[in-house]
């Protein structure tokens, strides 16, 4: 355990806190700082996305207040690129950075498959290191300087500098402290116009509020679905998500400028292929979170907007629409829950058509700029039946078509149309919709009399056909014409896990045997492969439920260095029996593990004539058996 560990300071790379704890304990080897912080020699000094994490908190001084969560929130670039990632690859990076896998972790981001790459140079802000050397008597390797497409420090709004430290895997294991040395103040001329430094200064602003947010993984249909919505909202898409890649591409580098665009390493967004519409396609895989940035930053101005708001096209507002049918029981009332979207020709603008289940369907254009315009028709499409129904009602009531035409809300031009039997009658196809609503209605009304103690389910399968006709075509009298649903109080069927644990330990039991009799490469006891092998799978999730099968699975399972020990004692066997040289190399690849394991197994575990044959500097051969410990 540590007697010492450096408090990291604000914004401080993790890598920056171990290069400090190497100075500051006067360590030169960079193999003895590895052991001393993570009680091995082959750790790589990682800048971005290290691993170890758990290991390097349990050797941390008692008193010491840190966590894996923390240093992973605070002193990584963790909050960087986990919100555009999957939900599942973002834990399975956490994880890896705990754990002591961390090969995969930048595999996983999508790092190694991007075109934007580290800077060649870790990087400083000269303000930053003045500030930082009176404040703390040092100064630090912050992490927002390490992050590519940041060329400003968002506290100062200067360039930074590049520092004499080579960010390439050439120096994989040395941690190299932020000393004045090793950070020149340099005159440095801004290189930049005055446009592209602020759009620099506004991305670095941007990455600093995202990594201060810590925010979740969104997934990447929350970016595709978002973008497409804003898309549309601009002019740049159809209403059906088509994107016109001509006129975002000019409107989008007109906007940034190639010079913006080739300081963040993002100039190529005129190939087909490019990042730009591969961010704004069907997700297939992330993207750089810088990309994502300053994507975001064209089409909503504000980070902080984008992922503070919910997005949609919605031109006409949210449903359900009102039914706009004066003759129906339900006029006025936001019951249309279907609507389609179309875009006008000549004007471009949304054209909004609306379908009610009474067969009523009306249109306008939009967008609804006003809470009233909810209400306005453009063009009616379909009257429906229950519309020429009432027509029909109110001719022979009314003593005039404008005062029918009145209480239908429609033109009087309209009433004679639909009433002159020398125009346009009432079509046949509208009488057959009277009559099958009249017909369908009634049948259900002798449904719901007859069998009075049924719910609105078992009706609906025992006369599917009256119900799906109604369901299509007359939902609201449907549903209000229906049985109301009762509150059902199941008891679901318990499972007795006190007899289920009886029985699948004597299945363990019985084929543990089997598994502890196994001849051949031994395979590692898991609790996974004896579930296999006695044909419970299954059960591995909850084990904690049968607590007697529970621990004796405990029992007979194998930690890593017990199945190393089984693996190379298995190994000498074979060596002895085919009387072949006993040499480390055999050993390491017929146990298939590596000569430093097989060296810790043997020291700890094998006979000592062994032990000493296998270190010797002459052949051995095994003449006979040899029994092992």
């Amino acid at each position: 355990m540590l007697s010492f560990f450096p408090t990291p300071y604000p914004d401080e790379l993790m890598y920056s806190v171990f290069a400090r704890y190497r100075v500051h304990s006067f360590i030169m080897s960079p193999k003895h700082t590895m052991n001393s912080l993570f009680m091995k020699k082959t750790v790589s000094a990682v800048l971005d996305l290290p691993a170890n994490i758990d290991i390097l908190c349990s050797n941390l001084p008692p008193l010491a207040a840190f966590t894996s969560a923390n240093f992973i929130k605070n002193n990584t670039l963790y909050p960087l690129y986990a919100p555009f990632v999957t939900k599942k690859q973002a834990e399975l990076v956490y994880k890896a950075m705990l754990s002591e896998n961390g090969g995969s972790i930048h595999t996983r981001m999508g790092i190694m498959a991007s075109s934007i790459k580290l800077p060649n140079f870790l990087r400083f802000c000269p303000i930053c290191r003045i500030e930082d050397i009176q404040k703390y008597g040092e100064t630090y390797w912050h992490r927002l300087h390490q992050i590519p497409g940041v060329l400003v420090c968002p506290h100062h709004k200067v360039i930074l500098q590049d520092s004499l430290i080579l960010t390439s895997k050439s120096n994989k294991q040395t941690f190299h402290a932020a000393t004045e040395d090793v950070c020149p103040l340099t005159p440095r001329a801004v290189g930049f116009s005055n446009n592209t430094l602020e759009k620099l200064i506004t991305i670095a602003d941007d990455v600093k509020w995202l990594i201060d947010s810590n925010l979740s993984a969104r997934g990447l249909d929350f970016y595709y679905e978002a973008y497409r919505d804003i898309l549309i909202n601009k002019g740049l898409a159809s209403p059906k998500g088509k994107v016109f890649q001509e006129e975002l591409t000019k409107d989008f580098l007109a906007f940034y400028g190639t010079e913006f665009l080739e300081a963040i390493q993002s100039q190529d967004v005129l190939s087909s292929d490019c990042w730009l519409k591969r961010l704004i396609r069907k997700p297939r895989c992330s993207n750089h979170p810088i990309r994502n940035l300053i994507l975001i930053r064209y089409l909503t101005g504000s980070v902080i907007h984008f992922f503070s708001s919910k997005f949609g096209y919605t031109p006409f507002g949210d449903g359900p629409w009102p039914c706009l049918n004066a003759a129906a029981t339900h006029y006025r009332k936001n019951v249309v829950n279907k609507l389609t979207i179309t875009f006008c020709r000549h004007t471009k603008r949304p054209v909004g058509t609306f379908y009610c289940s009474c067969g009523f369907i009306y249109s306008r254009r939009g967008p609804d700029e006003w809470p009233e315009s909810r209400y306005c028709i453009g063009r009616i499409k379909e009257f429906g039946p229950i519309w020429l129904s009432k027509l029909q009602e109110l001719n022979q009531t009314k003593d005039s078509f404008r005062q029918i035409a009145r209480c239908l809300k429609v033109d009087v031009g309209t009433v004679i149309k639909y009433l002159n039997s020398k125009s346009e009658k009432i079509s046949e196809n509208d009488e057959k919709a009277l009559s099958d609503h009249r017909k369908f209605r009634n049948e259900w009304n002798v449904v719901i009399s007859n069998n009075p103690l049924l719910s609105k389910t078992q009706l609906r399968n025992l006369f599917p056909g009256t119900y799906q006709w109604l369901y299509r075509h007359d939902k609201i009298w449907l549903d209000t014409n229906s049985p109301i649903k009762k509150q059902m109080n199941s008891k679901k069927n318990r499972v007795d896990w006190l007899k289920r644990d009886i029985e699948f330990l004597n299945i363990v039991q019985h084929i543990s045997k089997d598994i502890l009799g196994e001849e051949g490469k031994p395979i590692r006891r898991t609790v996974g492969r004896i579930l296999v092998k006695a044909g419970i799978p299954w059960l591995q999730s909850n084990l904690v439920k049968t607590p007697q099968t529970k621990a004796y699975i405990e029992r007979i399972i194998e930690t890593s260095e017990q199945f190393h020990t089984r693996k190379i004692i298995w190994a000498i066997r074979e060596l002895a029996k085919s009387g072949e040289e006993l040499k480390e190399w055999r050993i390491s690849k017929l146990a298939n593990l590596r000569k430093d394991i097989v060296l810790e197994v043997i020291k700890k575990n094998m006979d000592l004539c062994i032990y000493q044959a296998f270190l010797s500097e002459y052949d051995y051969t095994l003449k006979k058996p040899v029994i092992l410990k």
